[in-house]
């Protein structure tokens, strides 16, 4: 089933966005 093998993926790459996100929020913050 394609839509399992999937869900792992799209898990981490929504960690990642969410990391990256976090990223630029905190060197705003230290501008």
């Amino acid at each position: 089933m394609p839509g399992v093998s999937l869900a792992p993926l799209a898990g981490a790459q929504g960690e990642y966005a969410g990391f990256l996100i976090a990223e630029n929020i905190i060197k705003k913050k230290s501008k």
